[in-house]
């Protein structure tokens, strides 16, 4: 299967993960779902896949458009030199290397800064070629901008616009700073923080109207109110007239892939593998000392999860679990074909019927609640293996196609990465309900942080997570959010397995005239070196949410001078939050300045 080709040396040592032990290597069997990586460590048989073949030694070849692989080493394997140990002795961060390290830091430019027509906005304006000059002296080491799909290749297949993102590059590179890109293979517009609205490429679009299964549907019912209905396409169910599912524009289905000819004569695969080879052609003297990392966006918001949680038209509020985004044409076949190799093709007729929708909570659901849920029956365990196995083929397949483009990381000029969604509502519930329609199996029978962790770490990539300003004690109790626990998580999983781990915050943390200094607090703790038994590694970075005319005000100015030297600090952090409810003891606040 997908992941049972990822496997490493030293397979037979534990670590422990929250209490529980883990074997290393273990990982997930079948691409179906039939055989699944578990907390416990146990090892499935290992074998080959018929969507991925195997390499010389043993090792996985990256998937071709055929289904076949090419039969050579994974990327980054050096002759004498272990997986896990190039990754670990490239990326372990300075502390564990004898010599203190901070965490540097980067601030995302606004969303429109490159607008549709594909002028660049903002570079006339003194504020801010001011604040670009102003951060580079704070000690802000660089930027961080989308670099869209639906502006550079808008009008026509094959057809690159690159000139507005060299100009700022270049700009960018004047102030004395770096740039980060993301891959935004995207829409925007409609999610939290969305300030404008930009579509996909006009061609991409013209082809989902043709063929709606490019697109991820919700499960076909009868529930939808007169204001939906105005707000989003609707299509018929094919078995019963009055069912509707919901086709959702804000990305490709995953499912569509390697589906040829959908898009004027190209899979979605080859079109992503594409753009990226036109940027490393158009930029490639920029690559490496101006762009020094690309972030290849997954999903929505540029994340590697399911649109399980859209937030257009108010179809879904926080706190609610969401819903599988499995409907499609392509989805239900994969689903067949897994049902059918599972020996129960009575599962491939679609998801859970009693999963609730968009708004419930889990303990309001058949398949999520606490007590006997059907989550951990046979079938439970089959469904979101499938589900979120697909997710893993997704990122693997883009991580694959990265690095064919820019090279095995000792010989590629930039890093690449992929962003995970902080999906921390319902955590703490056993069910991980809103993880789990994300995409994010994280039950007793998988672990899909784990898996996602060994799959970058194949391919040398990074891994980018947000909510890392976000505290526990500050989310409503009847939500269960675990956002302090789940970081923690995954930081152990990143520290054991050597990848190279980078932070984001969630939602905004200063408004018109003052930060929110316990988010700030949250971010020095939750990205430096943990001083405890857990003995964590600093964050590779963190990139900050985001570039604002305020950000120049005096009255914020001082925190953000305050605070980016905090994170340059090296060496273990001790400082307490200043909700002091959830930090070490004995620990003393860092004092920012005051507003005037």
């Amino acid at each position: 299967g997908v992941f049972r080709a990822v496997r490493f040396a030293r397979a037979s040592s534990v670590a422990t993960l929250d209490g529980r032990r883990v074997k290393e290597g273990s990982v997930a069997s079948d691409m179906h779902g039939n055989g699944t990586r578990t907390r416990e460590g146990e090892e499935e048989e290992e074998g080959t896949s018929p969507r991925h073949g195997r390499g010389d030694e043993g090792s996985v070849g990256c998937r071709s458009e055929s289904g076949r692989g090419h039969g050579k080493k994974p990327p980054h394997v050096q002759p004498g030199k272990g997986m896990r140990g190039w990754m670990w002795e490239r990326f372990l961060p300075e502390r564990h290397k004898g010599k203190p390290q901070g965490v540097p830091v980067h601030v995302m430019l606004p969303l429109d800064t490159v607008q549709p027509d594909g002028t660049v906005r903002y570079l006339d304006e003194k504020w801010f070629q001011q604040l670009l000059k102003k951060m580079h002296k704070a000690g802000v080491k660089g930027l961080m901008v989308d670099v869209w799909w639906g502006v550079v290749e808008r009008d026509a297949p094959r057809k690159y616009n690159w000139e507005p993102y060299r100009l700022l590059a270049k700009h960018v590179a004047s102030a004395g700073l770096e740039l980060h890109v993301v891959f935004s293979f995207h829409a925007c517009g409609g999610n939290v923080g969305d300030t404008f609205c930009l579509p996909l490429p006009k061609w991409v679009e013209y082809a989902m109207d043709r063929c709606s299964d490019l697109l991820y549907k919700d499960r076909p019912n009868l529930r939808r109110t007169k204001s939906e209905i105005s707000h989003y396409s609707l299509e018929r169910s094919p078995t019963n007239v009055e069912a509707t599912s919901w086709a959702n524009k804000e990305c490709i289905s995953l499912f569509a892939d390697e589906k040829q000819g959908l898009l004027e004569g190209r899979s979605p695969m080859q079109c992503y593998r594409d753009f990226m080879m036109s940027f490393r052609d158009s930029m490639g003297d920029l690559i490496g000392n101006v762009i020094t990392d690309a972030v290849i966006g997954a999903g929505p918001c540029g994340e590697l999860r399911y649109p399980s949680y859209p937030m257009q038209g108010a179809r879904w509020q926080f706190p609610g679990i969401g819903e599988f985004m499995c409907y499609g044409k392509f989805a239900l076949e994969s689903l067949q074909i897994a049902a059918k190799k599972a020996g129960h093709p009575e599962w491939g007729k679609g998801g859970p019927h009693d999963a609730g929708c968009y708004n419930s909570f889990p303990d309001h659901t058949g398949f999520f609640t606490s007590v006997g849920g059907r989550y951990q029956t046979e079938y439970g365990k089959f469904f979101l293996n499938w589900y979120s196995n697909e997710l893993l083929n997704h990122g693997e397949r883009l991580l694959c196609a990265a690095s064919d483009v820019f090279g095995s990381p000792t010989e590629r000029k930039m890093s690449i990465t992929l962003k995970l969604a902080g999906i921390h509502w319902w955590h703490h519930h056993p069910s991980h309900a809103a993880e789990s329609t994300a995409g994010y199996n994280n039950t007793s029978s998988q672990d899909f942080y784990d898996l996602i962790a060994r799959t970058c770490l194949s391919y040398g990539a990074r891994i980018c997570f947000t909510c890392v300003e976000m505290e526990e004690c500050a989310q409503p109790s009847l939500a269960r959010c675990g956002p302090e626990t789940l970081l923690l998580h995954i930081r152990k999983i990143c520290a054991l397995l050597g990848v190279q781990l980078h932070g984001e915050n969630a939602l905004p943390c200063h408004g018109v005239d003052e930060f929110n200094k316990n988010a700030l607090q949250r971010i020095i703790y939750s990205t430096h070196a943990s001083g405890d038994s857990d003995n964590l590694p600093a964050m590779g970075g963190f990139t900050f949410l985001r570039l604002s005319r305020e950000l120049a005000q005096p009255m914020l100015w001082g925190v953000w001078v305050n605070f980016v030297q905090e994170m340059s600090k090296g060496g273990e952090f001790h400082g307490r939050m200043f909700s002091r409810k959830s930090l070490p003891r004995g620990a003393s606040a860092i004092e920012f300045p005051s507003s005037p």
